[in-house]
């Protein structure tokens, strides 16, 4: 490794990246981070946490709506949205500043530009050539824009959080995380949604049942719903309006489209191809089991190679590289019981398999399901509810998969997610004393399994990851 400038030489100051990084130079190697936006990537500057706080703000016209039930008379408060950007951008400043002092604090190397890959163990950035015995690729995403006639004249998540005026009435386009999240928070902050998605449903990957109920109560929250149908020509108008034409024929007359339809790796244009690392045909960086590309000194984690893309899961991929090879710890990288959640309205937590997923394999299982309105919806007599879902293996009695929509599910499903990785079991849950009067109380009191599904073998393992 002396015949290298640096031990480690990371590309992307991203949350991968930089887990890594500190990881590695914790252990006493030599490393350096390239970086060509902002330190902390997607997730601080454009996604995970301005999105978060942006929820927050959509949150409180809805319980200013329960006050008068609870005695509490709530005035007239005024949205201001100039003054939620001004704040949420000098939160995202001092954030940055902490993966500043993180990579900085552990002597680790810090480049600001593009960096391009010469050769197996030479990056070049700022016109600089590094050598490093191993380069690591987490470079991230980025949103894709279907090419449609006037899609300059539409936003990504890029932007969206910058926008210098609020826009009254909006259509978002997709139904993944980014476009059901956004839904919900420009519905909540007062504006006229309209989300359209080529699936019957939103977030086509997740359990059936949430799907149904998530999409019941976004339209009971406002939203108004165009499925199956997608924007084939965007034109903006001499008021500064936006005029949409729809597949179906109709026109929407919005102020701001958002396209959410997808997010693709950085992958291209900085020299992967020419040293013979593999891009695959979702633009992934194509690597083995434990992130190696075909070129044996440069691996690659988080977004940019399109497994799960979660902030938490790439942190853990960066860091079993960096422990891997700095701390001899053995590596075997697996993805057993990953949570998400979606902060959507309500927000959803979920966890193991779907209903789905086990149909597919022709498992025999056992749904408990409860649907019913949260107690703090009663007093104000709000038509709102809650949805709480398990899967259980008949065979072992253990929990297969865990569903949730309501107030603070997000929070729930980790905890949840933490019982499927124990190997917890429906007697596990049977025999814990309830918390009353909880949401949550209702997953620990299932008696009796709404339905049972005979299939032709034993479920899997959500363990095996």
């Amino acid at each position: 490794m002396s015949d290298y400038n640096y031990d480690l030489l990371v590309l992307g100051g991203g949350s991968g990246g930089v887990a890594a990084a500190r990881r590695a130079a914790e252990h006493g190697a030599k490393v350096a981070v390239c970086e060509d936006g902002q330190w902390g990537g997607t997730c601080v500057n454009r996604g995970c946490v301005p999105k978060k706080f942006f929820v927050y703000s959509s949150q409180f016209a809805r319980d200013f709506a329960l006050m008068p039930a609870y005695g509490w008379e709530p005035g007239s408060p005024t949205f201001s949205w100039p003054d939620l950007v001004e704040n949420v951008t000098r939160e995202l400043a001092r954030l940055r500043g902490f993966y500043d002092s993180a990579l900085s604090g552990n002597d680790v190397d810090q480049f600001v530009g593009t960096a391009h890959v010469v050769d197996p163990h030479t990056v070049e950035v700022n016109g600089r050539r590094l050598t490093s015995a191993r380069i690591l690729l987490a470079v991230g995403g980025k949103p894709w824009v279907p090419d449609i006639e006037g899609k300059e004249f539409a936003i990504t998540s890029d932007e969206v959080f910058w926008l210098p005026e609020f826009p009254k009435r909006i259509l978002i386009v997709g139904s993944g995380y980014i476009g059901t999240e956004f839904a919900g928070i420009f519905c909540g902050l007062g504006a006229e949604v309209h989300q359209s998605f080529r699936s019957e449903r939103v977030l086509p990957e997740f359990d059936g049942d949430l799907r149904e109920k998530l999409s019941e109560e976004m339209e009971l929250s406002g939203v108004i719903f165009h499925p199956g149908d997608k924007p084939m020509k965007i034109a903006k108008n001499s008021d500064g309006s936006i005029s949409v034409d729809m597949q179906s024929g109709k026109t929407l007359n919005v102020d701001q489209v958002l396209m959410a339809t997808g997010r693709i790796p950085r992958s291209r244009g900085i020299g992967l191809e020419e040293v013979g690392v593999e891009i695959g045909d979702r633009e992934e960086v194509v690597v083995s089991q434990n992130f190696q590309t075909k070129v044996p000194s440069i691996f690659a984690v988080g977004d940019c190679i399109r497994r799960y893309e979660l902030t938490p899961v790439a942190i853990a991929e960066g860091r079993a590289l960096a422990e891997h090879w700095f701390n001899s710890k053995p590596i075997d990288f697996r993805y057993p019981c990953v949570a998400t959640a979606v902060f959507s309205l309500p927000p959803l937590g979920t966890v193991g398999f779907t209903e789905e997923q086990l149909r597919e394999r022709k498992a025999s299982f056992h749904i408990y399901r409860a649907h019913f309105r949260p107690m703090k919806y009663t007093l104000p007599d709000k038509k709102n509810k809650a949805f709480l879902k398990i899967l259980v293996d008949p065979a072992t009695d253990k929990l297969l998969g865990c569903h949730l929509l309501g107030p603070d599910t997000p929070e729930l499903i980790q905890v949840m997610a933490a019982c499927l990785m124990a190997g917890a079991t429906k007697t596990n849950l049977d025999d814990t004393f309830a918390v009353h009067p909880t949401m949550a109380e209702e997953l620990v009191l299932f008696r009796k399994p709404s339905e049972i599904v005979e299939g032709e073998r034993q479920a899997p393992d959500p363990l095996a990851g």
